[in-house]
């Protein structure tokens, strides 16, 4: 009997639950110096971890699964191979650049459309307030864990 698409995929992202779990229970024990464990088998659950996420990504066919799946992939390739990293180094520069170039006008088109949008300037300015204190909370706490991370 045929196992049904849905049921494959949640069986996929819990095979990458248990495959992540593993690598950091393994990473852990490795870094504590409790157990000497060999780097092939941290290396071979990370890789596995890889090939579960695919096979999800796969079976789900959702964009934002795809780019989970990739940011992992990526994050394992370079891990894995940092001699590599060196050569891309152009690449990452020029995504950079787009990126960089791409957000000021996205944000500050998506903010006029959406004020263009309302008639009602007295929600706007609550919006606008309410979006300000939002900012400023995430912007202190993002602060605070970067400062408490380097420290």
């Amino acid at each position: 009997m045929p196992i049904a698409p849905q049921t494959r995929s949640k069986q996929g992202i819990w095979l990458a639950i248990v495959l992540a779990f593993a690598a950091l229970a393994l990473t852990f024990v490795l870094i504590s110096r409790a157990h000497p464990l060999p780097e092939a088998l941290l290396r071979g659950t990370r890789w596995a971890l890889v090939g579960a996420l695919l096979v999800y990504a796969f079976l789900r066919r959702s964009l934002m699964t795809w780019i989970f799946a990739c940011m992992v992939i990526g994050g394992t390739f370079g891990h894995e191979f940092p001699q590599y990293a060196v050569k891309f180094q152009i690449v990452t520069q020029i995504f950079l650049r787009l990126i960089k170039a791409i957000i000021a006008p996205l944000i500050f088109s998506t903010l006029v459309v959406g004020i263009a949008g309302h008639s009602d300037l007295k929600q706007v300015g609550r919006m606008g307030l309410k979006a300000l204190v939002y900012f400023e909370v995430v912007t202190t706490l993002a602060l605070i864990i970067g400062l408490t991370a380097i420290n």
